[in-house]
């Protein structure tokens, strides 16, 4: 008897903890509330990471419908980037700011495209700069 609830509980932690993973992607793609307060600049590139390795993860599993939304979700957090002056960015992004996040934007609307499209080679080419612009902007 012991064994069965043994059992059953495991069952339920590890269900829990899929549940758990998976809404961590699903929130990372999440608009961001029209009346909430502005992100810092630390916390919308963080919020952009975590969203290129969930669109990422999408794309992996050729899930493509999902990734155009995921795309949306990048669009967004490349337009609030683009609001950022260079005089409220790190020291160190100023000087080729707002360079990256042009870069950043271009990739995303080339992710949007070549997931409609259902190209991989053209989506592996927009996550690559994705990443790139991503260190060379992260905020430390």
């Amino acid at each position: 008897m012991w064994r069965r609830a043994w059992v059953t509980g495991m069952v339920g932690i590890i269900y829990l903890a899929s549940c758990g993973c998976q809404s961590l992607e699903k929130q990372a793609l999440e608009p961001l509330p029209a009346d909430g307060p502005p992100l810092a600049y630390s916390e919308l590139v963080e919020r952009a990471r975590r969203q290129v390795w969930a669109a990422q993860e999408i794309f992996y599993r050729d899930n493509w419908e999902e990734l155009i939304k995921a795309s949306d979700a990048l669009h967004e957090t490349g337009q609030r980037l683009a609001q950022f002056s260079a005089e409220r960015v790190p020291a160190r992004c100023r000087e080729v700011w707002p360079k990256p996040v042009e870069e950043f934007r271009q990739a995303v609307l080339k992710l949007r495209e070549s997931a409609r499209q259902h190209d991989a080679i053209q989506s592996a080419n927009a996550f690559q700069t994705l990443h790139l612009v991503l260190k060379q902007i992260r905020p430390d």
